[in-house]
């Protein structure tokens, strides 16, 4: 129809009344051809440009038209038959047919009754005929006006109240009713003055005398329709309102039942309904798809799910539907339910679910409550999405943050493998660096003994209370190969959920009980092998009591399995530098300290001595005539004898003590806290035991034997410097060689 213009009525109705009035005055020829068709038009019109009122619902102008009506076709019936075709005619082309329905038809019924009953007061009183007095006449006018307006106003109570509307209820109906009586009622005299003329046959009064009911016509509808905006702009505050109220007073989250219903509570408030249903769909904060509604499920619920997933799945997440008859899926909710609304609750990206209210009745979902609902769920779904996408950059963000953090450990337990340790040093360093740096109460490095089928626990972390008792216990091998199964396996580490407890594990000293899914259980078990480059087991680091309680992630994991390839690596370096140190400290033919080292630890031992003013000792030995030894058996054999001496002085001396291959076939021991006296019961025994021992070499034909001279000198009793002691217990065993050989002199 386009923009309704109040310019309308004057143009519009000016032509009807002046054909009107000219087809009156010029013959009931005329009267035939045009009175009925303008009258029609004339009802159309006024019933297209009717004016909204608060409460009542609209009202309109057919009495300007159903009077002259009456008079012009002389017929009660005829008027009012031509009011109910007028109604209908328009709403035929406004809202269509396809959307008409028994409130049109009840409306149409009451129409044609109240503009046959008040035309036909007026018409069985005489009123505007040349017997009748101009005040009587207007009396019976606002009578019969007065008739109609009741009528209409019974049937349209009656009506509503059967439908059960908000409207219908309160003090807006009446309101509204009253401003429409008054709008009637003000407009009698100059309706009145119409007729007067119409009566007369004067056509140019006629027009005129209708200029004031336009008038007035025209500022009522510009009243309503500003009244209407206002109303319209005052609903969608409230509107807005609610759902600002919504997103700020609630956390948004779909899986919060106390959201849920906050949020029906408020759309029922606007948007009329008799049951609804929410569905939600999986999101990842939310594991299970949810059903919920304030009116009960549905007997399938289900195929309710089904239904409203198959909907999501359509693609058009942006469509909202809403019907008549049965309704999009059928009833989902009401049996028999003759109106239902369907509503994603979405975004342009995704669909978190869907909502379903249906009602009883023949009442439709109007476009606006269709439109309002579509705009509350589209704009929940986007502070959702947004409350999702700030879970998951900062999910991200603190997996970033964890990972440098893990990477940075990892640097840091790397640089102190660097350092050249024992392995027992290494493997303390990597469990409190894992307990430091990745967040674990309890750390355990234990080492395989395949030859005894067990593993040792050679390093802890967070059991120093316990370590004592734990590591006593050596589980066994096949226990804990046992759990290095394919099922329990992720990436390289091995994680075994509610694994029974042995007498040999190490159980939590404060264990959480799990309650969530991805808690820690105390009977948990996280183990990482450590392999080395040829896949054979070393250890197995084990790991129990993450500090926050849940379950590590594949970061974890991955900085543990790193970690555990590290502290191989520092192993095997480890080992080789400690090698390399063994040879260069240590002589390759008898196994003793060289001359180098000898020299090293005899100054180190002055010094701390001198510092304490404790004793120390010094032996010098030398074989005796073992050139004749070699020239006569050979350096084979020599070698042999050198290596059966060097057996005998390590198993005289004790742990602190320095035995070394001075120099060919000299011997020197350093023997710290012993004076001279003592040092020479060293000697002698050693003297003895090298006297005593056949030695077996090949390529003799019987055992070689050989004796051994020694000198024995002491700080302070012999020197104040190792210097001293040294040359002295040089000088004493040029006596001992001297006296005879095979003996033990010490000066003194």
């Amino acid at each position: 129809m386009g923009k309704r213009r109040p310019g309308h009525y004057i143009l519009l109705f000016s032509l009807a009344a002046t054909a009107a009035g000219e087809a009156y005055v010029y013959g009931p020829d005329v009267r035939a051809a045009w009175t009925l068709p303008l009258l029609l038009a004339g009802f159309v019109l006024a019933y297209t440009f009717d004016v909204p009122l608060p409460g009542l619902g609209r009202t309109n102008a057919d009495h300007l038209v159903a009077f002259p009506a009456a008079l012009l076709l002389d017929n009660p019936a005829a008027a009012g038959a031509a009011a109910a075709a007028g109604y209908l005619a328009s709403r035929l082309w406004n809202p269509g047919p396809r959307k008409m329905g028994l409130s049109h038809a009840v409306d149409t019924l009451q129409l044609g009754v109240s503009v046959t009953t008040g035309t036909g007061l007026v018409r069985a009183l005489g009123a505007f005929t040349p017997e009748s007095s101009n005040g009587r006449s207007l009396m019976v006018l606002a009578a019969g006006a007065w008739l109609q307006f009741g009528v209409s106003l019974v049937v349209v109570a009656i009506h509503r109240a059967v439908q059960d509307s908000a409207g219908a209820k309160g003090g807006s109906f009446w309101g509204g009713a009253w401003r429409s009586l008054l709008w009637l009622t003000l407009s009698i005299p100059y309706l009145g003055l119409v007729l007067f003329e119409i009566a007369s046959g004067q056509v140019l009064e006629v027009v005129l005398s209708l200029l004031p009911l336009l008038a007035i016509a025209w500022v009522l509808r510009l009243t309503g329709e500003q009244e209407q905006k206002n109303a319209a702009l005052v609903e969608s505050s409230r509107r807005q309102e609610f759902l600002l109220q919504m997103l700020a007073s609630e956390s948004g989250s779909l899986e919060n039942e106390s959201f849920l219903k906050n949020l029906l509570t408020g759309l029922n408030e606007f948007i009329p309904w008799d049951a609804e249903l929410v569905f939600v769909v999986e999101t990842p904060f939310q594991r299970e798809p949810i059903l919920f509604s304030r009116t009960g499920l549905p007997m399938d619920p289900h195929g309710a799910k089904a239904r409203l997933e198959a909907f999501l799945d359509e693609g058009a997440l942006q469509l909202a539907r809403s019907s008549s008859g049965r309704g999009t899926f059928g009833p989902l909710l009401i049996p028999g339910a003759a109106q239902q609304m369907v509503v994603p609750l979405a975004t342009r990206e995704v669909a978190f679910g869907a909502l379903v209210v249906e009602r009883e009745g023949d009442r439709p979902f109007t476009e606006t409550e269709v439109q309002f609902v579509s705009l509350a769920l589209g704009q929940i779904g986007r502070y959702v999405q947004d409350e999702i996408l700030k879970r998951q950059i900062l999910s991200t963000n603190r997996r970033l943050v964890h990972q440098t953090h893990y990477l940075s450990e990892i640097l840091d337990v790397s640089k102190l493998l660097k350092i050249h340790m024992d392995a027992r040093a290494i493997l303390e360093k990597v469990a409190q660096g894992i307990r430091d740096g990745l967040g674990f109460q309890s750390v355990l490095v234990s080492l395989y003994r395949e030859e005894e089928g067990v593993f040792e626990r050679v390093a802890q972390a967070g059991e120093d209370a316990r370590w004592d008792e734990i590591r006593k216990a050596r589980p066994p091998a096949s226990e804990i190969l046992g759990m290095l199964q394919e099922r329990y396996r992720t990436g390289s580490s091995y994680y075994i959920r509610n694994a029974a407890a042995a007498p040999f594990h190490v159980m939590p000293s404060q264990p959480r009980p799990r309650a969530e899914a991805d808690d820690w259980d105390p009977s948990d078990f996280l183990l990482v092998p450590m392999q080395d480059k040829d896949n054979r087991l070393i250890g197995i680091l084990s790991v129990d009591e993450p500090m926050d309680g849940k379950i590590p992630s594949m970061e974890a994991l991955s900085a543990l399995e790193i970690i555990a390839n590290q502290a191989v690596q520092a192993l095997e370096s480890s080992q080789v530098h400690a090698l390399v140190r063994h040879q260069a400290v240590v002589d390759g033919l008898t196994g003793l300290y060289n001359h180098r080292h000898f020299h090293e630890t005899l100054v180190r031992v002055a010094r701390e001595h001198a510092a304490s003013g404790r004793p120390f000792a010094v032996l010098m030995m030398d074989l005796d005539n073992f050139k004749a030894t070699n020239d006569r058996w050979g350096h084979l054999a020599g070698d042999a004898v050198l290596r059966g001496i060097g057996e005998v002085v390590f198993s005289v001396t004790r742990k602190e003590d320095l035995p070394a291959r001075y120099g060919g076939e000299e011997f020197a021991v350093i023997l710290p806290g012993l004076d001279a006296e003592r040092a020479a019961a060293v000697a002698e025994r050693v003297r003895r035991l090298v006297a005593e021992r056949a030695f077996e070499a090949e390529g003799t034909s019987e055992p070689v034997r050989v004796t051994v001279s020694v000198g024995v000198a002491a700080y302070p009793e012999h020197g104040e410097d190792h210097r001293r002691v040294l040359d002295q217990a040089d000088a004493a065993l040029y006596r001992a060689k001297k006296a005879g050989k095979n003996r033990v002199w010490r000066e003194g």
